[in-house]
């Protein structure tokens, strides 16, 4: 009879402790790469976005460059899109801080 209640509780312990890891720290390193995947999504379709201006010189000289009304929609559309996935990570750092810890072992 003693048998039988100490596998019930260690079941038991057993089931909440794997139930408290996949809930507080597996969930939430999943998410992250899900959101690390959604952020090379978009670099990836924002790479070939022209920049208002660029570099001349080592002096830091900047040329202004014109862009098209299309050029200058879809350079709003990727910095739009980039200050999202941004948030989203900083928001993550801040909120999941349990799984913080593998995530930098990683």
């Amino acid at each position: 009879m003693t048998n039988v209640v100490v596998s019930f509780f260690a079941g038991a312990f057993g089931g909440l402790f794997t139930w408290l890891i996949l809930d507080f720290v597996q969930k939430p390193i999943r998410g992250f790469f899900d959101l690390k995947k959604e952020s090379i999504q978009v670099l990836t379709r924002y790479a070939n976005v022209q920049a208002r201006a660029k570099q001349v010189s080592l002096e830091t000289e900047r040329q202004i460059l014109d862009l098209s009304h299309e050029q200058e929609t879809r350079l709003r559309e990727a910095e739009a899109a980039l200050r999202d996935c941004g948030t989203k990570f900083i928001a993550f750092a801040r909120t999941e801080t349990t799984a913080l810890v593998p995530l930098r072992w990683l």
